[in-house]
């Protein structure tokens, strides 16, 4: 069973995907299992633990869900 992304978790992953830098990534790749990874690593400096799947999953579905 997956765990469920806290509020906090949620904000700080919005806000590093929200960089300019890796904006830029993503646009530029159909490939983004490297940005994602980067995602995951910085995430993980804040204490919150996740693979770059889930990351790319989540971002995923918050878009989908606008």
């Amino acid at each position: 069973m997956a765990v469920s992304w806290s509020i906090e978790e949620v904000q700080t992953f919005l806000s590093l995907v929200a960089e300019e830098r890796i904006q830029r990534e993503l646009d530029g790749a159909t490939r983004n299992e490297k940005v994602f990874q980067e995602v995951a690593k910085l995430l993980g400096a804040h204490g919150y633990h996740r693979i770059y799947k889930q990351c790319r999953v989540k971002l995923k579905k918050m878009k989908s869900e606008q």
